[in-house]
């Protein structure tokens, strides 16, 4: 079933509900804890896990404003323990398809 027929969507809006998930994702990922970080990881660690070329859910294709994902993410890196660096580099490692492409990123040092 897909999901605009379960939340009353209109065709094409799923994409943007998608969006909405993941920048709240995003925005838990930054303000929680080690626990909530985790938590949030886990589900990307599994469905990054499943195929190496990837086209699905977490492909470049599928988000609208995946810089400001990065950016949320970003924030956890530059202000976090060792610990959360290390938790975020594997956030990145999961969104590695759009993720390289930004150069900020390829920048950062640990």
């Amino acid at each position: 079933m897909r999901i605009s027929n379960i939340y009353g969507l209109v065709p094409g809006e799923d994409r943007l509900f998608a969006n909405a998930v993941l920048l709240r994702l995003a925005d838990a990922f930054k303000s929680g804890d080690k626990h909530t970080r985790l938590c949030i990881l886990k589900p990307f660690l599994l469905e990054t896990s499943q195929c190496k070329k990837y086209v699905g859910h977490l492909a470049k294709e599928r988000f609208a404003n995946y810089e400001q994902l990065l950016k949320r993410v970003k924030i956890v890196f530059d202000r976090g323990d060792v610990e959360s660096r290390a938790i975020t580099l594997c956030f990145l490692g999961c969104w590695s398809d759009f993720a390289k492409e930004i150069f900020e990123i390829a920048t950062w040092s640990c």
